[in-house]
């Protein structure tokens, strides 16, 4: 390879396909996200994406973070062995079939709804979670009249297809078995209206597009909370339920120095203005300064 160049491996959203990409020296992370947005045909809605990271800093624990795309490249990935980075959506829309225009952008989606479930980020109810599961069952594997049973299946056991399918991130033969129930009602479904729903259903929930930071604040005590950032605004959860949302409109401003993370509100009461600041320590060096921007810029 000509001098001045360095390789960076890109693990792409759909089935976890590598791209190599030679890469300027002096090449900015815009450089590289561009490139790899024009590749995947989402150069005009760009602000949905991101190029995620792992650091892996001497004596510390490995931790993810998103490329900025100011700076330069290759002093962002200096501490990344090997040269890796992830084509990820970054900011989740408020209304994906409204707001995504471009097909290849809502496949995209699709794909990241798809990772959350199996990272167990998509937190819900059973019965929502079986029918995110079915609904990708269905994309991907087709009419469960189509299924032909595994070879080691057993008499009345003909169903079992799912076995060697992991769909969601504790898949137990009891989840299986719910699945596959409701798998039975998407017969006929088109693949492309499968994936439709399993969008418009994911982004009603309250995890969807969350990735939680534990956190630690006076007011729970030594009792361990996540935040979330969202389109919303910042969400605070406990456990898996959604206990407090801050608006992004009831928001004054907010400031992280990579371990303290603080908002504060205003919100209008009959008479007066009510301030509130929360500060949190947050466990994990995460909160990435230019992803809170780029969200209330929005």
């Amino acid at each position: 390879m000509s001098q001045g160049y360095f390789v960076v491996s890109v693990r792409l959203l759909e089935d976890e396909k590598m791209e190599e990409i030679n890469v300027p020296e002096d090449a900015s992370g815009k450089w590289l996200f561009e490139e790899i947005c024009c590749q995947q045909g989402v150069m005009q809605e760009r602000e949905y994406f991101g190029l995620r990271y792992l650091e892996h800093e001497m004596l510390s624990s490995p931790t993810k973070r998103w490329i900025d795309l100011t700076r330069n490249l290759s002093s962002q990935l200096k501490h990344t062995y090997p040269r890796q980075v992830s084509f990820r959506v970054k900011h989740y829309p408020a209304d994906p079939i409204v707001d995504l225009r471009l097909p290849k952008s809502h496949y995209l989606l699709y794909h990241q709804l798809r990772r959350d479930l199996i990272s167990g980020r998509l937190v819900v109810q059973t019965d929502v979670l079986v029918r995110l599961a079915a609904l990708v069952v269905q994309v991907e594997l087709g009419d469960i009249s189509a299924q032909e049973p595994l070879e080691t299946s057993v008499k009345n056991d003909k169903h079992q297809y799912l076995r060697e399918f992991r769909v969601l991130h504790n898949q137990t033969e009891r989840l299986e078995s719910l699945i596959i129930k409701e798998h039975e009602k998407l017969e006929n479904f088109l693949p492309s209206e499968a994936a439709s729903e399993l969008i418009h259903l994911a982004s009603s929930l309250d995890t969807y597009g969350i990735d939680p930071i534990r956190v630690k604040t006076k007011a729970y005590g030594s009792r361990h909370i996540h935040l979330g950032l969202t389109h919303q605004g910042v969400a605070e959860f406990i456990g898996n339920r959604r206990q407090k949302l801050y608006p992004w409109s009831a928001i004054s401003w907010m400031t992280c120095n990579g371990r303290d993370f603080v908002v504060a509100t205003s919100y209008q009461h009959p008479g007066r203005k009510k301030k509130c600041i929360c500060c949190c320590c947050c466990m994990q060096d995460f909160f990435c300064h230019h992803k809170i921007i780029a969200y209330t810029k929005q």
